[in-house]
């Protein structure tokens, strides 16, 4: 089979990744390797869609590649397939099916995103910068909006950006309709534009309350997961969920698991415990899911080369220290990578504890008495 190499792929999806300096050389090499890996262990399927794989598409698929690598590296010598067609027409595929002795390991990964609310806020600010690319006024300008700002206000907002943008620069402007608020700052440019070019934001107007918004978005996500598994775990058959988690705290990912925290008063004391409403607690999911296994990337994050950082910054029309600091604020990262690895135990198949063990190398195994404090756990 023919490949094409990692440089064409991330050129293919987006050639900026490279000449912005957010793709290194180091990544691209590494992907080479990589693809070598998959194709040696009979995963050419992975590696083609990783090929035509397409924005978000793209990046689920990296996971999925990262963790292929992962296991046939810990496994040199046993059995793993990506996808294998099912006995049972109609039935989802397994993402991977490991077989080790008698024992097979169905695992499903899924990469989690951000939350809906970020998602669309992000394309309604995208929304704002293209349509402002039409007002021929050559400043840039910065935006925040309120947390409950309704994006049926975007014409409003974008005829109060036009209007302000005639006023003197580096002067704060607020729009309050309706009690959807917005600050707006003109910048003076260091060089000649052709049209006002949104910069991005200022510090946010107030915080957003997320409590449990996360931890219901991770059981949609293992729930929708947990469907590709067409019969409970066993003795001989391992269901496992494993979860690209950078961007997911641990308390939130105990509490969709193991069920939210709770505080109990009693005999003057306080007690703290978990209430019965997590995953675990599921009887149709528990059955069928014996862990879950949670992945974070090890390298640190990737910044990109000075020099390169200075040469985005003057496309960007921003200083490099501005630059270097949306970068971070982006989260750029090594996107090929290893990762840690948590296992988060079902207790229903505390019997298969170390039947699970035996799929990677596991930095901690965590369980319901345990509790996130920083970034450790404690009983």
């Amino acid at each position: 089979m023919i490949r094409i190499s990692a440089k064409q792929i991330f050129l293919d999806v987006d050639h900026l990744l490279i000449s912005r300096g957010i793709i290194s050389e180091k990544d691209i090499s590494r992907l080479d390797e990589n693809m070598t890996l998959l194709h040696n262990r009979g995963m050419d399927k992975l590696n083609k869609r990783l090929e035509e794989a397409r924005g978000k598409t793209f990046w689920d698929t990296i996971a999925e590649h990262n963790f292929a690598v992962k296991l046939c590296r810990q496994h040199p010598s046993i059995s793993i397939s990506y996808e294998p067609e099912s006995p049972n027409q109609g039935e989802r595929p397994i993402d991977f099916v490991m077989k080790k002795g008698s024992l097979t390991f169905n695992i499903q990964m899924k990469k989690l995103s951000k939350l809906e609310w970020d998602n669309r806020r992000d394309k309604f600010l995208m929304r704002i910068k293209e349509e402002t690319k039409n007002i021929k006024i050559g400043k840039r300008f910065e935006l925040s909006l309120s947390v409950d700002f309704d994006e049926g206000m975007f014409e409003q907002l974008v005829e109060f950006i036009k209007e302000k943008a005639q006023l003197d620069a580096e002067q704060i402007h607020n729009f309050d309709s309706q009690g959807n608020r917005a600050e707006v700052r003109f910048l003076v440019p260091s060089k000649q534009l052709l049209e006002l070019t949104y910069a991005g934001g200022m510090t946010a107007l107030e915080a957003r309350d997320i409590t449990g918004e996360d931890s219901g978005q991770i059981k949609k996500s293992i729930r929708n997961a947990a469907g590709a598994f067409a019969h409970p775990s066993g003795q001989n058959s391992i269901n496992l969920i494993a979860m690209e988690a950078d961007n997911k705290q641990d308390i939130d990912i105990c509490d969709a698991l193991f069920g939210a925290e709770a505080i109990f008063a009693g005999d003057g004391k306080h007690y703290w415990s978990r209430k019965d409403d997590g995953m675990f607690f599921d009887r149709c999911f528990a059955e069928k899911v014996a862990g879950v296994i949670v992945l974070r990337r090890k390298e640190e994050p990737y910044i990109p080369p000075f020099a390169k950082v200075e040469a985005l910054a003057k496309r960007l029309d921003i200083s490099a220290d501005e630059c270097m600091r949306v970068l971070q604020q982006q989260g750029i990262i090594r996107c090929i990578c290893d990762y840690d690895a948590l296992l988060y135990k079902n207790d229903k198949f505390e019997h298969l504890l170390e039947e699970i063990k035996a799929v990677l190398q596991f930095d901690m195994v965590i369980d319901r008495k345990m509790r996130p404090k920083g970034s450790n756990f404690t009983l």
